[in-house]
Parts: C-alpha cells; structure tokens; sequence
C-alpha cells in the first residue's frame, strides 16, 4: 500500500487508501498501528474503499500533544474523512480505536453512516483499570517497555488459541514493540480521561455494531449486559480473545460485509 499524508496541526499524519467502494475507515487500537489490519485488508478491499491511518504517536505518525484524547482523535478522523471528500463513512474501531470511533460519532454526527466496534466498549474506566493503566505507564517510564508488552500482547489472544496463533501473536508484538513510548503514554491518559459513550451506541438513529471476543480477557461479558439489545447489536465470536482481527479475519470480515 502507497502512503498518503496530510497535515494536521502543522504534523505530518500517515494513511493509506485500499481498495474501491463505499468508505470504510479502519482504526487500530493502543499499542498498534495501520499494519494490524493487514489480515482484513484482502478480505475487505474487493468491497470498500479502506482508509486506513497511523494515529499520532504511532507507527509513521508522530505525537502530537502529551495526551490522546478521544475527541482529540476524532478531529484527526475528520480531517483526513475531509481530505478525501468524503460526505459520509461508516468506521470500524478495535479497542481503542473503538473509543476514537465513538468519540467521532458523538462529535460529527452527519458524517458517521455506521460503527462497527470490535473489541471494544462504551464505559469509562473504573478505578481499577485506572490504577491498572497509572500502573503500566509507570513500568514505561521505568525503560520496561519490552517486558510489559510481551506480557500484554501474549494476554490478547485466547490463550487455549495461542499455539495455533503464533505469526498473529508475533505480528502484533513486533508491531507493539515498535510503538514509542510516548506514544503510547500519551494513549493511556487518553483512556483514562475518556468518558462514556452508552447513550450514543443507543440511539436508534445510529447504527452501532459490536464485534466482541467471548475470550477477551479485557472485556468482560458482564459488560454488555446492561446496554438495551434492541438498539445496539452484538456479535459475538466463539474462541476468540481481544485481537479479533488477527485471530478471526475471515469471521469479522463476513460479519462486516453483511451489515
């Protein structure tokens, strides 16, 4: 994929445009960058035209402010949406990109066609994931960047899965372990400041898709629970941990492709 670019706040942000169709703007999560889609571009290009960023502090696209707030990201969303003319688009967020995709979606309404959420949720954190996350961003500062993640990324995946998935598990590690460190400090403060999104997934004007793990270890089940299920629809994946992406292409693909 050829790189395209555009400036956002005088910084240079990267992102690449696949495929022919209706828009379809995928965005990676904390501790990733463009390439974790690489599984779901084949599968999805013969029918969208994939848009496909770095956000900043990630892969080729530098920090931009100490934290990553995610109405901070949406704003990044929007200006590349506008660099292509794009009236409309639906989005497709994992785990934290999920959190930017909402944050979009509240913010610029008349251009969110659809959300599709994977491995993802609406809630603010609690105070132990708060604590979980300070916890993490000290072990950063500390120079243990690469003990946390191949830790962190190994837990990701459904570990009865996990010998069958040992190229997705190595992608995303080398991937994580590319990330810099500010970066990735800048993503933790931006999910702990984050708020809550459940009315937004509600509303019966917006069309808002769950694609969720019953092994994600990071989300637990219970979540979804207290959301209405005539208003928000949710698919869930049998084996699958928090990489739905990389352990079930070919299932998020056809689910993707009959909404």
């Amino acid at each position: 994929m050829t790189p395209k670019f555009l400036f956002f706040r005088s910084s240079r942000i990267q992102y690449h445009v696949v495929g022919e169709g209706e828009p379809l703007l995928l965005v990676h999560g904390y501790q990733a960058d463009s390439r974790i889609w690489e599984k779901m571009v084949p599968l999805l290009k013969e029918h969208f035209m994939l848009i496909i960023p770095d956000l900043p502090g990630h892969g080729q696209s530098p920090l931009i402010q100490a934290t990553n707030d995610m109405d901070f990201l949406a704003d990044v969303l929007y200006s590349i949406i506008l660099s292509g003319g794009h009236s409309g688009i639906s989005i497709a967020g994992h785990s934290m990109g999920g959190y930017a995709a909402m944050a979009f979606a509240d913010k610029y309404p008349n251009l969110t066609d659809r959300l599709i959420l994977l491995n993802t949720h609406p809630f603010e954190d609690g105070m132990n994931k708060m604590l979980a996350r300070n916890r993490e961003a000290e072990i950063i500062q500390e120079g243990k960047k690469e003990i946390l993640l191949r830790n962190f990324v190994q837990n990701n995946f459904n570990r009865s899965s996990s010998n069958a998935l040992k190229e997705e598990i190595q992608l995303a590690t080398q991937i994580a372990l590319s990330q810099p460190e500010n970066g990735m400090l800048a993503d933790l403060a931006g999910m702990m400041a984050r708020k809550p999104r459940i009315e937004l997934v509600q509303k019966k004007r917006l069309q808002a898709d769950f694609i969720l793990g019953m092994a994600d270890s990071r989300i637990p089940i219970k979540f979804f629970e207290q959301l209405n299920k005539e208003l928000v629809n949710i698919h869930w994946l049998a084996d699958c941990g928090h990489m739905s992406m990389l352990e079930k292409p070919a299932e998020v693909a056809e689910i993707i492709l009959k909404l």
